[in-house]
């Protein structure tokens, strides 16, 4: 998860999506998790494909998230 975060992060800072409008959500948190939370969209990007090949399957990823960095 640590490698994540790092590759999220350095995405944010060139805003590449998904997620990066999410990466100052909780800009000024006292505790790592809170922090962290500004990657869930980019951790969900990309654990799926991840999923899909450990199971063998095919996925479609349905959001309603309709704002530009997603």
């Amino acid at each position: 998860m640590d490698a994540l975060f790092a590759k999220g992060a350095a995405r944010y800072k060139e805003n590449i999506p998904p997620g990066y409008l999410d990466g100052t959500n909780y800009k000024d948190a006292e505790r790592r998790a809170a922090t962290r939370s500004n990657f869930r969209d980019f951790i969900l990007w990309q654990q799926t494909p991840d999923f899909a090949n450990d199971n063998n399957r095919h996925v479609i990823l349905v959001t309603d998230d309709q704002k530009e960095g997603w």
